[in-house]
């Protein structure tokens, strides 16, 4: 299969560059024209963009793919130039309500810029308007500063529309604010009332919202130098969008839900009760996947720095699936968590650099079904996992082994040749489960699901082979 099976019209519409945002071919005809208004295609993060079919393999090989308009250059902050951390979104017919391109139409490209800043961007020539104009543009915060990137790390996660509200939500990391939710006028740019709304650590471990709070009453220990977080995954939301979540932790990690009716943070669990751990990180570039159900499911990861943590509410090195909201807030369901934890966990071998793609119904029955998820991860491995993976959760994770025939995901029945034994299937090799951190990780990205004309269904996964 192809390319655009996986990643359809957002390969079609944006890819970048150093200078801005820059245009693939030519848009669709009407009739395959649609919004991209999440990461990952869709609230499943399926990367299956099943309208597209202008970008086939013809198209690429007959050399008609290329670059047709390139924005200006996005701003800069101090010495920190613009980068594009978080995907660029789409919105086929969005009518601009601000200065002179006020009551007009465009077809827009919203791109949110490491430096703060959110652009809305005309896709094609309108209203006698050239391609790549910035139609409104919104500085937020002025923006976190993260010294190992050597970068402004003010937005990186992707944001979420909801188009019927005409909402745009994006985080910021502000230098003198942290972390804060914002929801932005899709038509202006102009921040709404009522937001943002704070999501820093601080206010994510008050009592009423972590659901998963320190226990006993151990002094706690001091964070660790260098400890930090950045808000990496893409933002997501609930099938009646009302629920905003999203994902932080480069140590640590958070899944978090905000009513948007109310503005308030409404829930948050951490992978870890403890404060001063740095590990579980939810940095995952798709965030959560969210079922038709409601379900939420998130992949959490391993440290750098910290090898182990104390097992007891620990939810590290996992996929976690909880209810859909409810008034008491998160509530974990289930836990997966590969047999081999404790050697990946050593050597910051992550599950969760990648997030979680929720396979399509074959039969149009997702609400009665039970859905299966595709993980990848810092191992190179394809993980295949069932509603019967996931455990309830106790008090601690599954215990630790070294028999590959014990892993609780969907396993292929043949022999896999680094264990001799039925196993999770590795697809980037050599094989190893202590060395893959840094460059050496094996994979990084959410797999993609394609199913053709005849049914016959795929799994996309991007990675590599190298030596560790």
């Amino acid at each position: 299969m192809t390319m655009r099976a996986a990643y359809g019209l957002l390969l079609s519409l944006v890819c970048m560059s150093a200078a801005g945002v820059a245009m693939g071919p030519a848009v669709a005809d009407s009739s395959t024209r649609a919004d991209v208004l999440t990461a990952h295609a869709d609230r499943q993060r399926t990367g299956w963009f099943s309208h597209e079919h202008k970008l086939t393999p013809s198209t690429l090989t007959a050399g008609q793919f290329g670059k047709l308009w390139e924005s200006p250059e996005l701003d800069g902050f101090e010495k920190y130039p613009a980068r594009l951390y978080a995907s660029p979104l789409y919105v086929d017919g969005l009518k601009i309500q601000t200065r002179e391109h006020k009551g007009k139409t465009f077809r827009v490209v919203i791109a949110a810029a490491s430096t703060g800043y959110v652009y809305a961007i005309n896709a094609t020539q309108a209203n006698g308007v050239a391609p790549g104009t910035i139609l409104w543009k919104t500085q937020l915060d002025a923006p976190c500063i993260l010294r190992w990137d050597a970068s402004a790390m003010g937005i990186v996660g992707t944001p979420v529309i909801d188009k019927a509200r005409k909402h745009l939500y994006v985080v910021s990391c502000g230098a003198a604010t942290s972390f804060r939710m914002y929801a932005l006028d899709l038509s202006t740019g102009a921040v709404l009332d009522g937001w943002p709304v704070a999501i820093d650590e601080k206010t994510l471990n008050q009592p009423s919202i972590n659901r998963n709070p320190r226990y006993g009453d151990t002094p706690a220990a001091p964070w660790r130098a260098g400890r930090f977080s950045i808000q990496r995954g893409a933002l997501n939301l609930s099938p009646d969008d009302r629920y905003l979540f999203a994902t932080i932790g480069q140590g640590r990690g958070w899944v978090l839900a905000i009513d948007t009716q109310s503005k308030t943070l409404l829930s948050a669990f951490s992978s870890t009760p403890l404060t001063e751990d740095s590990i579980g990180g939810v940095w995952g570039s798709t965030g959560v996947s969210i079922d038709t159900r409601g379900n939420i499911y998130a992949v959490t990861g391993a440290s750098g720095s910290q090898k182990h943590a104390p097992p007891l509410h620990n939810w590290a090195q996992s996929v976690l699936k909880f209810d859909p909201v409810s008034p008491s807030g998160l509530t974990l369901q289930g836990v997966y968590t590969p047999f081999n934890y404790c050697r990946t966990e050593a050597g910051d071998v992550d599950v969760g650099s990648s997030g979680a793609a929720i396979l399509p119904d074959v039969d149009n029955k997702s609400v009665s079904q039970d859905p299966l998820l595709a993980v990848g991860g810092k191992q190179g491995n394809a993980y295949l996992i069932g509603q019967s993976s996931f455990k309830a959760p106790g008090d601690e994770r599954r215990p630790c082994s070294e028999d590959s025939d014990t892993d609780q995901s969907l396993l292929s029945p043949e022999p896999q040749p680094q264990f001799g034994k039925r196993g999770p299937l590795n697809i980037f090799g050599p094989y190893s489960d202590t060395e893959g951190m840094l460059d050496r990780a094996k994979n990084r990205a959410t797999p993609a699901y394609f199913r053709n004309a005849a049914g016959d269904e795929y799994l996309f996964y991007s990675g590599n082979n190298k030596d560790p």
